[in-house]
């Protein structure tokens, strides 16, 4: 077996052999084979890539108008503050948003206090 692997090396060039004793024909036509072999995967990889979608979905930006006005309120026996963002500057839209904060009914709300950290 020993004989028969030295016989298989010895008809096979190795590839130092190949280039050492090979003319400038051969390896002219050996550098053409494997451009063209790496042209022809580029080509199929490119028809490959035609087929995805690589390029992102449009999305649609949903932007909403800030709030025209942010007032923290809070009844006198809670400790923090709760914010309540109005679009519309009218004293309806600030009955409308106190009653759902709250939950009670907007007809009982009969007027506002303004306080100040000095208690005016």
């Amino acid at each position: 077996m020993d004989m028969v692997v030295k016989i298989m090396q010895a008809r096979f060039p190795s590839q130092f052999d190949q280039e050492k004793y090979s003319t400038p024909l051969f390896k002219n036509l050996r550098e053409k084979a494997r451009k063209r072999t790496a042209h022809e995967a580029f080509s199929k990889t490119a028809d490959a890539l035609d087929d995805l979608e690589l390029a992102p979905r449009i999305k649609r930006v949903v932007r909403r108008p800030p709030p025209a006005l942010t007032i923290y309120v809070r009844r006198e026996s809670e400790k923090a503050y709760n914010a309540i963002m109005l679009e519309e500057v009218t004293v309806e839209s600030l009955k409308l948003a106190l009653s759902e904060k709250y939950g009670t009914p907007s007809d009982s709300i009969t007027s506002f206090a303004l306080r100040c950290k000095e208690g005016n």
